[in-house]
């Protein structure tokens, strides 16, 4: 293959990655011509390459999808001509602070996007007016603390959107303190107050896998040198169990014999012999369960021996895993006192 062919097929690869973003940006956009009614106003709209859609089927608010299309600044002026546009979406497009002036006046707006356009402080002073706004994106703009200033008319705005801004966690903390309930993401202070939380807990998981895992190689020294005796323990205690078991089912069956045919004989001997047969039935019940709660703990005794050493080996793997939350939550947090 020639070097020509090569390049010319490189660049039409390049083209068809970028997609229609890369086309919509470069491409000319027809002039703004004032629309005399809605229709129209959609209709010029639509030949930029956005899109209008209904929020909601069957509902009158609108949302203005301009992403991937070739909108300027006095392009926004059609949505004066529209009625309840509450949601705009202009990431990527070529919108600067001159267009938020016309964007200002949609007093219906609810949502405003403005991810990676060139808006900057100056321009958030034309959003004062939108009353309605609940969320608004700024990220991948050059908006500062000084932009967040004007955000404060917004009395409505709940979510705030600032990744790879200019703003900083003392501004972020002042525009919160005038919005009650406003969520900003990433908010530096709450994040590192999270952070710090999330480190407590793993720091209290760890302690506490530290102290299983002292606890468990102690039982694992103490107890599995054991586990053979206690095996031989528990094999006597099951017996001894069995037996006084079979005496009691025996006895059990004498004593509801005796009783049986101290009622039919109804006479003094019998029901002193039937009396005398359930005092050794009774007994024969109390050795076997006394018998019985031996052999139990035997064998509880033994399940732990037997298993001390794999508890340990668990308890080893807990720690590790524990330890590593620990130091990830460490290096999180002390990347906010960095500034990270």
């Amino acid at each position: 293959m020639s070097m020509r062919r090569f390049l010319l097929g490189l660049v039409s690869l390049l083209a068809a990655l970028a997609g229609p973003n890369l086309h919509a940006q470069t491409k000319d956009a027809p002039p703004y011509q004032p629309a005399a009614t809605a229709d129209e106003a959609v209709k010029r709209i639509e030949e930029l390459g956005a899109i209008v859609r209904r929020v909601v089927p069957k509902d009158d608010a609108l949302e203005v999808d301009f992403r991937n299309s070739t909108v300027t600044d006095a392009h926004l002026q059609y949505l004066q001509s529209l009625k309840m546009v509450t949601v705009v979406r202009l990431r990527e497009t070529r919108i600067t602070d001159a267009g938020l002036v016309h964007l200002g006046k949609i007093t219906t707006l609810k949502r405003l996007h403005l991810e990676k356009t060139a808006v900057t402080d100056a321009g958030m002073q034309h959003l004062t007016g939108l009353k309605e706004l609940d969320l608004l994106n700024l990220f991948g703009t050059a908006v500062a603390d000084a932009g967040l200033d004007h955000l404060k008319a917004l009395p409505k705005l709940k979510s705030l959107f600032v990744f790879e801004t200019k703003v900083s966690a003392s501004g972020i903390a002042k525009l919160k303190e005038s919005i009650p309930g406003l969520q900003v993401v990433p908010d530096p202070v709450q994040d590192r107050q999270r952070a710090e939380a999330a480190w407590k807990i793993a720091k209290s998981a760890l302690d506490d896998a530290e102290k299983k895992l002292v606890a468990a190689k102690k039982d694992a020294e103490d107890l599995a040198p054991k586990a053979a005796q206690l095996k031989k323990e528990l094999d006597e205690a099951t017996k001894k169990s069995a037996e006084a078991k079979k005496k009691a089912d025996d006895a059990k069956k004498k004593s509801d014999d005796a009783s049986k045919r101290a009622n039919e004989l109804k006479s003094p001997e019998a029901k002193q012999l039937a009396a005398d047969v359930k005092k050794t039935f009774d007994e024969a019940q109390m050795a076997f369960k006394s018998a019985q709660s031996a052999s139990q703990t035997t064998q509880q005794q033994f399940q732990k021996a037997s298993n001390a050493k794999k508890l340990a080996e668990e308890a080893q793997k807990h720690l590790e895993s524990y330890r590593m939350l620990e130091e990830d939550a460490r290096k999180r947090l002390a990347s906010f006192t960095r500034g990270d």
